[in-house]
């Protein structure tokens, strides 16, 4: 039975190198929207001096944290942990930029998880000005 087990968990571990696919190119509207504002710009420059982030995952997410075809723009900041600060692991734009952790029903997992993503499929640079450039 142990065998078996090990055998198994061996077959997952090397069926799970398979080479994924390249993240999605980060929605223009979305990168416009946040170089076009200066609250986000402001905020940009706080996450990359004091937060230390670098890189960026722009992309739709729709009331409930999940990403989607269309939505809200959301920026989620790259990272393989939940930002000791919930409030700046994700931004979404509703009329303005705001954290997704204000949004009601949106836990610290879905917000880590977010964060992990976008570690994964980054599309976008956070420069040290606060703005955003596209990677793809």
């Amino acid at each position: 039975m142990a065998l078996l087990l090990l055998a198994l968990v061996g077959a997952v571990v090397l069926g799970s190198g398979s080479p994924s696919s390249p993240p999605a190119p980060a929605p223009r509207g979305c990168l416009t929207r946040w170089n076009g504002s200066t609250k986000a710009r402001v905020y940009g420059y706080h996450a990359f001096h004091r937060h230390g982030y670098r890189e960026t995952k722009i992309l739709y997410l729709d009331h409930a944290g999940v990403a989607s075809r269309q939505g809200r723009c959301a920026v989620a900041f790259a990272s393989d942990a939940l930002d000791r600060e919930p409030a700046a692991a994700v931004k979404v734009f509703e009329g303005r930029w705001r954290p997704l952790s204000a949004t009601e029903g949106i836990s610290d997992v879905r917000l880590s998880e977010l964060q992990f993503e976008a570690a994964k499929e980054a599309n976008a640079l956070l420069r040290p000005d606060g703005t955003l450039s596209p990677l793809l």
